[in-house]
This record gives structure tokens, sequence and C-alpha cells, in this order.
């Protein structure tokens, strides 16, 4: 039985022969199983095959992220990740901790990676609707604020991360649209991005969505073009 890539290039080949390539997720050396038939890249080891999504969120973050749109994409595309989710409230938070880390040659701490994982699960799923925050852009403000050393008396850190998640509620309220976690998910890291670029001289980041075949709204998202 044949299975298409999680990406999108192909379908899972079986191989034969002993060999052993880098996982994309995780980016260890693992022995290759199943392959993408139109992209040697795309190679999923079984460990990050089986995960769950917080699992595997761990697994990326922990490696260190450096491409922060494409390993997004890879994690919302894993077949365990709803398109509609809770898992997308961690996913902004670790992710993009993770890559301010990278960025700026940090080490990545383990232990602080599952002590934002566990905060952005506050965020219950539709607190976007329940709570009047979006659990995405919740957690762009905890990955920030936890870079930053941010707290309620750090008057310049506190109020970037205000602004941060002020400019992304205002603006996904603004699109009059229903909820899409990819929306809030790809919103939260272009505008800390824009705002941190000050600081750090992030790239300012030209995001399409992965996924807007599979939306009848795509002419009306930022994002479907």
């Amino acid at each position: 039985m044949m299975f298409n890539c999680y990406l999108g290039d192909g379908e899972f080949i079986e191989i034969q022969e002993k060999k052993k390539q880098i996982c994309y997720y995780c980016h260890e050396v693992k022995e290759v199983d199943y392959i993408c038939s139109n992209n040697s890249s795309h190679f999923f080891c079984e460990d990050c095959r089986l995960a769950e999504p917080n699992e595997l969120i761990f697994k990326v973050a922990k490696r260190g992220v450096t491409d922060i749109i494409a390993d997004l994409n890879a994690i919302m595309a894993h077949p365990t990740f709803d398109f509609y989710s809770p898992f997308h409230h961690p996913l902004v938070a670790t992710l993009y901790y993770s890559y301010l880390c990278t960025f700026n040659n940090e080490s990545i701490d383990e232990g602080m990676l599952q002590k934002l994982i566990r905060k952005a699960k506050r965020y219950e799923l539709g607190s976007c609707g329940r709570r009047g925050v979006c659990g995405a852009i919740g957690g762009i403000g905890i990955a920030v604020a936890r870079y930053l050393h941010a707290t309620e008396e750090t008057v310049e850190e506190r109020n970037i991360v205000l602004q941060i998640v002020g400019k992304a509620l205002e603006t996904v309220s603004s699109l009059e649209l229903p909820r899409c976690c990819k929306l809030s998910t790809y919103l939260s890291i272009q505008i800390a991005n824009k705002i941190l670029t000050k600081r750090f001289k992030l790239p300012i980041l030209d995001i399409h969505c992965f996924f807007a075949q599979e939306c009848e709204l795509r002419e009306k998202c930022p994002f479907g073009g």
C-alpha cells in the first residue's frame, strides 16, 4: 500500500537496501525504510512518523529551527496534527522560541521547551471565541516573553510582547474571516518578525499558506495567494 508524502511531493516508497539518512523532522541519522518518491530529502524516521504532536514539536524545536515556515508547515502536515487543534498553540510558542535561539546562536534549553509546551497548552481549543485570545497568538507572546526574559516589571520587554500580541489580535480580527489555526499561526510569526527585526535584524517573511488549496476562503486570506 502506498501513502502520500506528508509534504505532497510524491508517495512513500519502501527502501529494501540498507541506507541511513538524516530525518527531515528530528535531524538524526536513521535507517531509511520509507522515503518520498520525488524528493529524497523527505525522509521521516519511524519515531517521528509515530510521534504525537507535542512530541514532534519538541523534537523539531530541540534540534534548532532555522527555516521557521518550512518547519511549521512540516509539523502541521503530519497526519496526527488536526487541521483545527489546540496543538497550534504550543507549536508557535516552542518553535518560535527555538527560532530566536538558533538565529542568535544561543543554546536551546530542553527543559525550557517542555515548559513552553505546558504554558501554551493552557489555551484550550476555541480560546479565540471563548477568551478573546487566539491560542496561537498567545503562543507567540509566550515565546517572545520567555526569550526576552519579560515580566510585568520589565518595561521595554513587556511592551514588545504586548505590541506583538496586540497587533496580531487586531489584524486577525480585522480580516473578518472564520477562525483558522493556520492563518493565526502564520500571522503571529510574521508580525513578531516585523516587530523584532529592529532588535535582531530578523528577515521579513513572505508567507504563502501550504494548505491554501484546501480552503474555500483562500482568496480573502492574506496567505492564500
